[in-house]
């Protein structure tokens, strides 16, 4: 059946035994703009429908237009309709398990999005009509099983069957994303290609995993972006701060969000934010995440929707991500972002020392704009002096705090992901000072073998400790630093 041919059948299933007109019919098959003789294209459309049904008489001309005749148990719509309509009285009489497996029943019709393939207003509407409807069916059933007991509400359901007479337009659509940064500098290669894969979520689920180390812009790109695709997403934006929470909680709160009662069972907690999601696409921030075992289960179950992932880790397990490794700002952007924080006019007076600052701040955002802030509060600290400060690794640590902000933070986290046998191997590394750490070097110094010294450098860099440089790494200032107050842990030599 061609795609006009089902466009007619479509609009005369979905009012079923109705007369529909044939310039209503036309206006819905060619989208708004019908040719000059459309009625005899229509013609040999319901023609051929006809053909492919087993009654050819249940199309008929009804005036100016045609009617189809069928049994509502025979439209899978009006069934729909039917076995969610049985499935309320049952629970308005108190049978709630009877009523949940009606609710299921209704449910098990949906066999993708309606209307699929269909173009037009119409249609849009429609398609966005039953998605509402299939979505206050769900939270009739998880509703219905937790009144039978088949569930154990984790949250009080008081409108319990309240939800007969509310469209899912009048349920919430969150709006999760935390406020844009006003100053976001740079990284406008990664804003274009997160733009192209948020637009791409009816071809699939987009998975954007942003990664790098503390303090580099991971969050900041990832609510950015999130902020100007927000428009694609009906269903609204979910956010969360994952650190260590555990999975379960976070689709807890989710589906609260999406006005929902949280089922007792975590896999069912699963398949009715995959089901919701499925209907409203959202976008979905996670932040921060740890592994992927925290990440799957959030992650919806097909396209419209899409998923923007922060992580320190590589998370390699997540195959199917578009993968967006952010690096520290070069001197040029450092600069930049400087002199948003602290003004352009005191950066450009002391030129040489913002340059300074930005080298000793490793060119990591949060170190800069830590910098920038104190500039901020002292307005007649020099730039020369700030400078001086930081370029003393005594100093350093204690001068990037700015309120709640900090470099230690992301630094004490780092050096706590490695293995206790590489953290004397990564301060004697250091104590050699400013030199290319190749693996032939780190063997030497190290007493190991080649190979073992490769992976230990993998191990390093993974950690975000060593920067990786041709011809080898490097260890920053910042973390010299920080090492230089790890020494009650080991012994350094150099």
């Amino acid at each position: 059946m061609g795609r006009k041919a089902f466009a007619v059948a479509a609009m005369l299933a979905v009012r079923l035994g109705e007369h529909v007109p044939v310039d209503e019919l036309a206006d819905v098959v060619w989208a708004g703009n019908p040719p000059a003789k459309f009625r005899e294209s229509l013609y040999t459309y319901v023609s051929s429908l006809r053909r492919a049904l087993r009654r050819p008489e249940s199309i008929t001309r009804s005036g100016a237009g045609y009617r189809l005749e069928l049994d509502r148990a025979e439209v899978d719509l009006h069934a729909f309709d039917d076995l969610a309509e049985h499935g309320r009285r049952l629970a308005a009489a108190g049978d709630y398990r009877a009523a949940a497996a009606k609710f299921t029943a209704a449910l098990t019709l949906w066999r993708g999005d309606a209307l699929a393939g269909l173009p037009g207003s119409w249609v849009a509407a429609r398609r966005q009509e039953f998605a509402d409807q299939r979505l206050v069916v769900m939270a009739d059933r998880v509703d219905a099983e937790l009144a039978a007991g088949d569930a154990e509400p984790v949250v009080s359901a008081p409108h319990r069957y309240g939800r007969r007479d509310v469209s899912l337009g009048q349920l919430p659509r969150p709006r999760q994303l935390p406020a844009d940064v006003a100053d976001f500098t740079g990284r406008a290669d990664q804003l274009t290609q997160l733009s192209a894969l948020l637009g791409r979520s009816d071809e699939g689920m987009p998975l954007g995993l942003i990664t790098g180390r503390p303090g580099v812009g991971k969050s900041c790109l990832a609510v950015r972006a999130a902020h100007r695709a927000s428009s694609q997403f009906p269903g609204g934006q979910l956010f969360a701060r994952l650190g260590n929470a555990d999975p379960a909680d976070v689709l807890a709160a989710f589906l609260r969000a999406l006005g929902l009662s949280v089922p007792s069972e975590v896999d069912e907690r699963a398949r009715l934010y995959r089901s919701v999601l499925a209907d409203r696409p959202a976008l979905v921030v996670l932040d921060d995440a740890v592994s992927e075992h925290q990440v799957r289960p959030l992650l919806p179950g097909g396209p419209g929707s899409a998923v923007l992932v922060t992580s320190r880790r590589s998370l390699t397990g997540l195959h199917d991500a578009k993968r967006l490794p952010l690096n520290p700002f070069g001197l040029n952007l450092g600069i930049e972002l400087l002199a948003e924080i602290a003004g352009s006019d005191r950066v450009r007076a002391e030129a040489d020392s913002a340059h300074e600052i930005v080298r000793l701040c490793g060119g990591v955002p949060l170190a800069v704009r830590i910098a920038g802030a104190r500039l901020v509060t002292r307005p007649l600290l020099r730039l020369a002096s700030l400078a001086d400060r930081l370029r003393a690794p005594e100093s350093v640590l204690t001068e990037l705090v700015a309120g709640d902000l900090a470099v230690t933070e992301g630094l004490h986290w780092a050096y706590d992901q490695l293995a206790p046998p590489d953290r004397p191997a990564l301060a004697r590394l250091a104590a050699i000072g400013e030199t290319a750490l190749t693996p032939v070097k780190i063997a030497a110094l190290l007493g190991l073998r080649r190979f073992e010294a490769e992976d230990l450098l993998d191990r390093l860099v993974g950690a975000h400790l060593v920067d990786a440089a041709e011809p080898g790494g490097h260890i920053s200032h910042l973390v010299r630093a920080f090492l230089a107050g790890q020494r009650d842990e080991h012994a350094v030599s150099a």
